[in-house]
């Protein structure tokens, strides 16, 4: 599986009612290419922020949210591990794409050999920790996460595969996804579709 297919499995596998954060530079970019969606938000500019950001609106809306993470973003800053698993009735669920690489330029080999983030979200108190190459396997585990997500759970899916280089979303511009983002959570039908 490769970062676009990832993507492709969990854009397919929520609903409008779900809210999902895109973590930054190419993450966001293949989401919005994909399926740009109001429930989707994509954090642009904001390294190592997607978890806080997530854990705030599954705080909020109390309604299953998807955090869609980078091991590199996540690494730089896991303090929202630790804050999501004192939380232990909170809707959420914190996929982490490992590419094997670090840093937005992927440059820099990972520090994977020493920051073990399924052994912190286990410590930290996640209900459920996962991990597979498979995409399959990956898809099915996000569809059971997102049916019966109580608590938070994450699931990283090993990336093996390069991308084909994505282009540019014709409306990148962050401040009217954000304002989009907000209006869609204060639907009420979405209020109730989610719960």
């Amino acid at each position: 599986m490769n970062k676009t297919a990832a993507i492709q499995a969990i854009i397919s596998a929520t609903s409008t009612a779900q809210p999902v954060v895109f973590t930054t530079d190419a993450t966001c970019r293949i989401a919005q290419v994909v399926e740009d969606r109001p429930n989707h938000f994509y954090l642009t500019a904001s390294i190592g922020l997607a978890g806080s950001l997530g854990i705030g609106i599954a705080l909020e809306t109390r309604r299953p949210t998807v955090i869609v993470d980078s091991y590199s973003n996540l690494v730089r800053n896991p303090v929202g591990l630790i804050t999501a698993g004192t939380l232990v009735d909170l809707p959420l669920i914190h996929i982490v794409l490992d590419d094997g690489l670090y840093g937005s330029g992927h440059t820099s080999p990972p520090p994977s050999d020493r920051a073990d983030v399924l052994a912190l979200a286990r410590a930290s108190g996640y209900s459920d920790v996962s991990t597979t190459t498979q995409l399959d396997k990956f898809s099915n585990l996000v569809r059971g996460k997102l049916a019966h997500c109580q608590s938070p759970v994450l699931v990283r899916a090993v990336l093996t595969h390069p991308d084909s280089p994505m282009p540019y979303p014709s409306d990148s511009d962050p401040a009217i996804h954000a304002s989009r983002f907000h209006a869609h959570l204060s639907i009420p039908e979405n209020r109730s579709a989610a719960a």
